[in-house]
């Protein structure tokens, strides 16, 4: 094998394949990026793909697969501009630039999973500027780490009354986005949180989707690099069995200062992340309670409380900064069934944000 190009874009291409490759694998090959034809192709497991196109100097011939994260290493200290020239031979690749040599090791190009994922085919849907992987962003933060309940272990494609929206839960608590369309095959597709990870940090609207339901895979496609993965195999429940109905507003706060508020409770640090705060309201006050014994806390903020009666509600603390944090809007308003605010969840709105917030209550 042999191939030139620049270290520059060779630490570019290396830079995002390190965004799937896992340090520690089963299988040794998967620790390696494969160059070949022009491009770089890395695995995050047996479950995610991605390629890169790499601009080269010259012609390239033969395939080679080296070690990700020690060339990776290596590059970050190469200048920019400096020309590349790689070689392969006998599980031993050789790196040369302006007199200086390295050698790494390497693996058989032969022995790089590269069929894998290959079966994704569907309908290819364009993606340009419609917000798929921004609404995705506002919602990741509510996916379970529960591996008992894996299918809830990242971001569902799913209608919601009829609204196409994408969603994430942990069973606590729930947020959803809307968006203008579901991608062609994507009804009920579920995307893994590492691979949605991946798309967030690209900052990127991808140009175009594709969801395959035979191989149950989803592809993103930019320009100069493809994104495979594999989507995960279970049925996400149904979110609106979820919501209270009809939900009756019993709040309405402002964001900013109850999120000052839960900051400075939560820096009580001898009470634990998963401690009730309780709010307390009516005539247009609301008391936001934490209580650790010697450790305790309360504020009271002006917010505008609806025919209630008054309310008493607590949360886990650290969902509820959560959820407040998520929002945009300067009001938030807090929404529960009639009669059962302590109870039923809390549907959490915020002014001109379309995103959706729900959260169970705790038992206070």
């Amino acid at each position: 094998m042999k191939m030139e190009t620049t270290a520059r874009s060779l630490a570019s291409a290396l830079h995002i394949a390190k965004g799937v490759v896992h340090r520690r694998n089963s299988i040794p090959v998967l620790s390696a990026v494969k160059l070949s034809d022009g491009r770089l192709s890395a695995m995050g497991g047996v479950d995610m793909r991605v390629e890169v196109a790499l601009p080269t100097v010259g012609k390239s011939r033969g395939s080679a697969a080296i070690d990700c994260h020690s060339l990776a290493g290596l590059l970050a200290h190469i200048p920019g501009n400096e020309a590349i020239e790689i070689t392969d031979d006998h599980s031993l690749a050789t790196i040369k630039f302006n007199g200086s040599e390295y050698q790494l090791p390497s693996y058989a190009a032969s022995d790089f999973p590269s069929n894998l994922l290959e079966k994704n085919e569907g309908h290819r849907t364009a993606l340009d500027n419609v917000g798929f992987i921004a609404a995705i962003k506002r919602v990741m933060f509510a996916a379970s780490t529960d591996e008992f309940r894996y299918y809830l272990n990242g971001v569902a494609t799913v209608y919601l009354n009829g609204e196409p929206v994408v969603v994430a839960t942990d069973g606590r608590r729930m947020a959803w986005m809307p968006i203008p369309f579901i991608p062609v095959g994507a009804e009920g597709a579920i995307l893994p949180s590492e691979a949605v990870a991946f798309l967030v940090k690209r900052k990127l609207e991808p140009k175009a989707a594709v969801f395959s339901t035979d191989s149950l895979s989803a592809r993103f496609e930019y320009d100069g690099l493809v994104f495979t993965t594999k989507c995960i195999d279970g049925t996400y429940p149904d979110i609106a069995r979820a919501l209270p109905e009809p939900p009756a507003p019993y709040a309405h706060l402002d964001r900013r200062e109850a999120v000052a508020v839960l900051l400075r409770l939560s820096s009580l640090d001898a009470l634990g992340n998963d401690c009730a705060v309780i709010l307390t309201g009516a005539d247009g006050r609301v008391s936001i309670t934490r209580d650790g014994g010697a450790y305790s806390g309360r504020e009271t903020l002006s917010c505008k409380t609806f025919d209630t009666g008054g309310f008493k509600v607590g949360f886990n603390g650290r969902y509820l900064l959560d959820v407040l944090s998520a929002l945009s809007g300067d009001g938030v308003t807090l929404s529960a069934e009639a009669g059962g605010i302590g109870s039923s969840p809390s549907i959490f709105t915020s002014d001109d944000d379309p995103l959706r917030t729900v959260l169970m209550p705790m038992r206070i």
